[in-house]
This record gives structure tokens, C-alpha cells and sequence, in this order.
């Protein structure tokens, strides 16, 4: 449910500001995420009734791989938020003019980038003070380091997917134990 609720929540954002015209990287991160739930659970359930090796360590490899991206992508948000923004840099400049730009510009009540009248040709009026990079950095960061503790989140639970699948199947997938217990009689 938190990659669901996830998803929801970091798509609602993305399009609310705008920001979805310029960058999905975070919009596929989400659908990475619910992706991987989902090999994880399909994996894990015919793990249980097959009882096949190789569904097992599938499950496994879905489960440790995607703990590893949601904790790498968790991280770089939560350490550096500004980043992200910085990479909309060229795609920022190569889009001056554009509806995906008018957009975020109208949203957030700036205009260029880094400076108000960065580029010769940009026909903002939205503000003549305010540059779009530093309102989307006040404003979106404390977005970007709570994206970033629910990246964090979903790693721990597919931490604990793989911990509670490791511990619970103790015996490897299709053994069966052929050893017999020895019956011993005490001597009356």
C-alpha cells in the first residue's frame, strides 16, 4: 500500500507544479516501485504453491534489487534535494517559451532559472525578482527530503521482505526432509 500511496502522492506533485513536463525521472521511480511490488508478490505467491527454486531466488533478486534503488534514490533526495533541480537546468533552456515551462512559471510566479531575465528570448512576465530555481528550492525541497524518508521506507520493507522470506524458509524450496527420527525407549 505505501508504494501505491507513494506513487499517488509523488505523480499528484509532479503535476501540480509542473514539473512531470520537464522531468519523470521520479514519476518512473514510482512506477518502478509499484512494479517491483508486484514481481515481488506474483513471485512470492507462486514461490508458496510451486515450491520452485528459481521462483524463490527471483523473488529474491526482485526483492534485494529493488531495496538497493529505493534506498540509493531515498538517500540522494534525502542528502542533496537541490540536485534534482539542477538537472532541469538544460531541459529548462532548451523549453524557454514552451507550455511545459508557461506552466511552472505561472504556478510558482517566476520567471528563467537561475536569474529572472536569463535568456534573452524568454517572454515571462510572470516576475521580474524571482527566479524559478530558487522558489522551486525553497519551496519543494522539505517535498523532495519527504519523498525521499518514503524511498527510504519502501527499502526497509523490501529489507524485511527479504529477512522474514530468509528466516521463515529455512528449508531450501523442493527439499523434503528425508531423515527419520529415531525412536529410543527408555529403559523402565
Amino acid at each position: 500500500m505505501l508504494a501505491i500511496y507513494s506513487h499517488v502522492s509523488v505523480t499528484a506533485w509532479l503535476y501540480s507544479t509542473g514539473i512531470i513536463y520537464l522531468s519523470q525521472r521520479l514519476y518512473f521511480l514510482s512506477i518502478y516501485t509499484i512494479s517491483s511490488y508486484v514481481v515481488c508478490i506474483i513471485a512470492g505467491a507462486a514461490f508458496t504453491i510451486f515450491r520452485s527454486i528459481s521462483l524463490y531466488y527471483l523473488f529474491l533478486m526482485a526483492a534485494f534489487l529493488s531495496m538497493l534503488v529505493n534506498f540509493y534514490f531515498g538517500f540522494q533526495m534525502y542528502l542533496d534535494p537541490v540536485s534534482y533541480f539542477v538537472t532541469l537546468t538544460d531541459t529548462w533552456m532548451e523549453n524557454i517559451n514552451t507550455r511545459k515551462i508557461n506552466i511552472i512559471e505561472r504556478n510558482l510566479k517566476c520567471c528563467g532559472f537561475h536569474r529572472p531575465r536569463e535568456y534573452p528570448k524568454d517572454r515571462c512576465t510572470e516576475s521580474f525578482t524571482d527566479a524559478c530555481f530558487t522558489v522551486m528550492k525553497d519551496r519543494y525541497t522539505n517535498d523532495m527530503k519527504n519523498g525521499a524518508l518514503t524511498y527510504m521506507a519502501l527499502g526497509i520493507t523490501f529489507g524485511l521482505l527479504i529477512a522474514f522470506v530468509i528466516m521463515h524458509g529455512t528449508q531450501k524450496p523442493g527439499y523434503r526432509s528425508t531423515r527419520r527420527r529415531e525412536i529410543t525407549v527408555a529403559p523402565l
